[in-house]
């Protein structure tokens, strides 16, 4: 090695600072090589992984993705070309190049606050709920419920019930605040005039001033949350979406665990997963990953419960209804921060769940991520010959 060998560094994710630091490499000259051993941080998703950046003085010189699964360990080779440039190797999967510029720097991971540190939760209500009961034939037309779960009011009680251990467990020795919103869907294309495809509301509430987190008692938010109005959902596909965009705006503290709990049988329009076709009637605004993403950036983790039909009714005993149910469950797992955030209504226990999502205290990601730095060494002659 020379003095005019090149020194770079690697970003990696450092939890006990929860932030990132740059990891000098050993200096190289063109053909050089060392190991870099990297543990992917829980919560990537698909192809995702682990994001690399590769700088010297002169700023970012490389930056990538490489597949990995949550807390897998991958071990790359980075080195200089002849011109020398940063190259990183795995020999189990491609390098994935990225443009090096900071638009493409991913959300930092969101490190769950302190069980002391304030709570800000937000319950985002599906209200197009229904128990999927068939109507009463004798019926004509059914007559329309203004209740949750299709006009069995103690059925959303029942559900209210458990929504409310849940926030006591989590808020138990906390100063918390919350915020309730449901969403419905958006008006009917032209030329639709079912009576049931009829829409009360996007949104509930419809004014972005009566949608923010404020301090509340448990009586008020049961109150809150047995009021909430039902609503035709035009299609399948409704307004989630919308909801979760609002949630964005809801004036979350900054150094409170920030947290959705999404309930609801409906799902949201999605670019990357699109549900089968004729799902949606609508022309849509917004994506439902990216919002989540969105949120995630923000510090917010999401809760889902998917309200899954009655097996009683054998709605997935017709392949198309089979493949439309099995999307939506997809939806609601994938939405949740971590999969042990995602539960059923049919089997959720609020105080297990409470204990469940407690006890995550390691800082997860969404999508590709920086990831924490195991070990770097100097490549081994052989390594070294083979690359």
């Amino acid at each position: 090695m020379t003095s005019a060998c090149s020194q770079f560094s690697i970003l990696v994710w450092k939890t006990a600072r929860a932030h990132a630091v740059e990891m000098a490499l050993p200096r190289s000259a063109p053909g050089d090589s060392c190991v870099v051993e990297l543990r992917c941080l829980a919560g990537v998703r698909g192809n995702s992984g682990i994001h690399l950046v590769v700088s010297d003085a002169e700023g970012v010189r490389m930056r990538g993705e490489v597949a990995a699964n949550p807390n897998e360990v991958v071990t790359l080779q980075v080195g200089l070309d002849e011109g020398g440039a940063p190259h990183v190797r795995n020999r189990a999967t491609q390098v994935l190049l990225l443009p090096v510029d900071q638009d493409y720097n991913p959300s930092p991971p969101i490190h769950p606050a302190s069980a002391d540190a304030p709570l800000d939760i937000a319950i985002v209500v599906d209200g197009t709920l229904r128990n999927w009961t068939p109507p009463d034939p004798a019926a004509h037309p059914a007559p329309r419920s203004p209740y949750l779960l299709d006009a069995k009011e103690e059925l959303w009680n029942s559900h209210v019930d458990k929504l409310l251990t849940f926030v006591k467990e989590i808020a138990a020795g906390r100063d918390w605040q919350t915020a309730v919103l449901a969403f419905g869907d958006q008006q009917p294309p032209p030329g639709l005039s079912a009576a049931n495809l009829r829409v009360n509301y996007r949104i509930h509430p419809p004014a972005a001033n009566e949608r923010t987190l404020q301090t509340c008692d448990f009586d008020a938010l049961r109150k809150r949350l047995i009021s909430l109005p039902a609503t035709s959902g035009c299609d399948f596909v409704d307004a989630l979406a919308d909801a979760l965009a609002a949630c964005a705006d809801l004036h979350w503290r900054p150094r409170a665990r920030k947290m959705i709990v999404l309930t609801g049988d409906s799902p949201g329009f999605s670019i990357l997963h699109p549900l089968p076709k004729a799902a949606d009637l609508c022309v849509r605004e917004r994506d439902v990953d990216t919002t989540v993403a969105a949120l995630h950036h923000l510090g917010v983790e999401v809760v889902t419960i998917y309200h899954a039909p009655s097996q009683a009714l054998a709605l997935e005993t017709i392949p198309f209804q089979r493949e439309l149910l099995a999307a939506v469950r997809s939806q609601y797992i994938r939405l949740a921060s971590l999969p042990e955030m995602a539960f059923e209504a049919a089997t959720f226990d609020p105080q297990e769940a409470a204990r469940q999502v407690g006890a995550i205290t390691t800082p997860f990601a969404r999508g590709a991520a920086l990831a924490e730095l195991v070990r770097i060494g100097v490549s081994s002659e052989e390594t070294r010959t083979r690359h």
